[in-house]
């Protein structure tokens, strides 16, 4: 969709750096805050190399640890942007069913050639997530041209090709649920989930990506505290520390998020 909207690479960088990089930057700091202040949290320290590391979303590639544990799918978010920019840099958008189709046969491929020893012994899915996740992220681009184009019945093989190749590489508990997440992309997709469309909902869509940022180990930090304090119901411990990460995630989408998307866009996009 941003590649849509881009007629130069200058513009999808601005783009998805307004996006993502001032709210992480925010979040994460807190984050190293929390952490570095909080009695309750017995790992490892926050090092400044760690923190400068984190500060570049590369961090997974220099083998230093995310600053929360629900950063690892940034490195897929990535891989995945430096992947199809470079299909944007070649001219190439009108081919991603074909450039798809070949990376779906190089998952199956790379993860059959693991199994049965034909290959090196390497870790290739930590250096290239997408060779475990790819066929998502394959799978929202279809939707989305689905989306746009509900008449291109193509597009329903290639999601179903998509899933039988999660189904061959990953546990088949996890194949069943991404499954159900298909289907329920599905019905947005032919406009049958309209009930989804209140305002809460909505909202709790416009805060997700500091919600994200925030949530874990800042989360666990609230419930110990709770749970120091003497409340002892999972069910209250669980709903305050939720009410509090979505409020912090709404001060951070407000102050920083949105207004730095508006600026950074502003300024550089002309």
């Amino acid at each position: 969709m941003t590649l849509d909207r881009s007629s130069q690479p200058k513009y999808f960088i601005v783009s998805r750096f307004a996006r993502l990089y001032p709210a992480y930057w925010v979040c994460m700091s807190l984050t190293a805050l929390v952490i570095t202040l909080s009695p309750y949290y017995n790992y490892h320290p926050v090092t400044a190399i760690q923190y400068i590391a984190n500060l570049t979303m590369f961090q997974h590639w220099m083998f230093i640890e995310d600053m929360d544990g629900a950063y690892w799918t940034l490195a897929v978010e990535m891989c995945f942007y430096i992947l199809i920019f470079l299909v944007f840099i070649f001219k190439k958008q009108e081919k991603i069913e074909r450039i798809g189709i070949v990376w779906l046969v190089l998952m199956v491929a790379v993860f059959a050639m693991q199994k049965y020893n034909v290959l090196p012994t390497a870790n290739y899915y930590y250096f290239v997530p997408l060779l475990k996740n790819g066929n998502l992220f394959l799978g929202g681009i279809f939707f989305y041209q689905l989306k746009k184009n509900p008449d291109d019945k193509r597009k329903y093989l290639l999601l179903i090709i998509c899933l039988v190749v999660h189904f061959i590489i990953n546990p088949i508990e996890e194949a069943i649920a991404i499954s159900i997440i298909f289907f329920l992309l599905y019905l947005f997709v032919i406009d049958k989930l309209k009930l989804l469309r209140g305002r809460i909902l909505f909202f709790l869509g416009y805060i997700c990506y500091p919600l994200y940022l925030l949530h874990q180990y800042i989360g666990y930090e609230v419930i110990n505290f709770l749970s120091d304090s003497g409340i002892e119901s999972g069910f209250l411990k669980i709903g305050i520390t939720a009410l509090i990460i979505i409020a912090m995630a709404t001060i951070v989408t407000m102050t920083v998020e949105r207004p730095a998307m508006k600026f950074i866009r502003g300024k550089l996009i002309k």
